[in-house]
């Protein structure tokens, strides 16, 4: 049997079509996408421990790796990329979704992004060993941001259109740093990289909820 997949998107790296996946391949994507989150939660907690962004060795030390340093980053790399392409591989499950949902308030676009966010949550918490297809895992998670976002944007509230503005470039940023890192960027890597002070983020965060963006 095959697993859904699929699809030419401009959110990913590499616009070529996705075959369809075998279920094999799919569960050796899905068990690499865990190992990346274990990491990437053990590096979360070594920093809250040490105070300090820890070094590619502590981890390797921590995740009881022999091979210390370089073997994490080759590890984490494999990882990382096993994740970004599970993702790809359902990214028509995405516009199939969004297709649905057309006429509700929201650009298609802007629901293709909203997919997307959800498809990279149903890709890090799938678990291969359940039984259940990814496919049929992702389309839950895939509505559900999108419902959430279109009942945000539902919302009566005018806000300034320089607001609306910084707000679909934080998106847009923060869509790019996720797929660049693999992960949901800190405030302090989402402010840098839209230079931007961590006070100003934060009012933003604070009204994105209610901005239709």
């Amino acid at each position: 049997g095959t697993e859904q997949g699929g699809g030419s998107a401009p959110l990913y790296a590499g616009g070529a079509p996705r075959r369809l996946l075998t279920v094999e391949e799919v569960t050796k994507l899905a068990r690499r996408t865990q190992k990346f989150e274990r990491y990437r939660a053990c590096e979360a907690d070594l920093q809250e421990e040490l105070g300090r962004a820890p070094k590619d060795a502590e981890l390797a030390a921590r995740l009881g790796m022999p091979g210390g340093a370089r073997e994490y980053r080759k590890r984490l790399s494999t990882c990382r990329r096993a994740k970004h392409n599970l993702v790809q591989s359902n990214l028509r499950l995405v516009y199939s979704v969004a297709g649905r949902f057309t006429n509700r308030g929201l650009a298609f676009q802007d629901l293709v992004q909203e997919g997307s966010l959800g498809m990279l949550r149903a890709a890090e918490l799938f678990d291969p060993e359940r039984g259940i297809k990814i496919s049929t895992y992702a389309t839950w998670w895939i509505t559900q941001s999108i419902r959430r976002a279109i009942a945000n944007g539902a919302r009566d509230i005018r806000i300034p259109v320089h607001a609306q503005d910084d707000l679909r470039k934080m998106r847009t940023v923060q869509g790019q740093l996720y797929r660049d890192l693999g992960r949901a960027p800190s405030r302090v890597e989402l402010a840098a990289s839209m230079r931007v002070t961590e006070s100003k983020l934060e009012t933003l965060e604070k009204v994105r909820p209610l901005a239709t963006l």
